[in-house]
């Protein structure tokens, strides 16, 4: 929902905020905009990293869950964009983003 990763962009880290679920992303994007001098450190992604690119369900309990999981049983279900860690990275190279930055 973006709090830790406004978190350690506040302390000089590039962040890849990786968020699944809709409403979660959503929250994240609004704290993200109240956030403007953090913003340009940290890149939202919408989407689950997985073993495969495709999509996949994930349940969650109501409006804002941060226990949201493949297997809980929980009362929503939101189908979600999946990539694997190589597809994350070639989609960040995409956008210009050095990631040897990060080592």
């Amino acid at each position: 929902m973006g709090d830790t990763a406004l978190y350690y962009a506040k302390r000089g880290a590039f962040v890849v905020a990786v968020e699944p679920v809709p409403n979660n992303y959503e929250t994240m994007m609004k704290n993200l905009s109240l956030n403007p001098d953090l913003k340009p450190r940290i890149v939202p992604i919408n989407a689950a990293v997985a073993g495969k690119d495709g999509s996949m369900d994930v349940k969650y309990s109501g409006r804002i869950d941060s226990g949201a999981s493949t297997y809980a049983t929980n009362r929503f279900t939101a189908r979600i964009r999946s990539m694997k860690r190589s597809t994350l990275i070639k989609e960040l190279e995409g956008m210009g983003i050095d990631i040897n930055k990060f080592k």
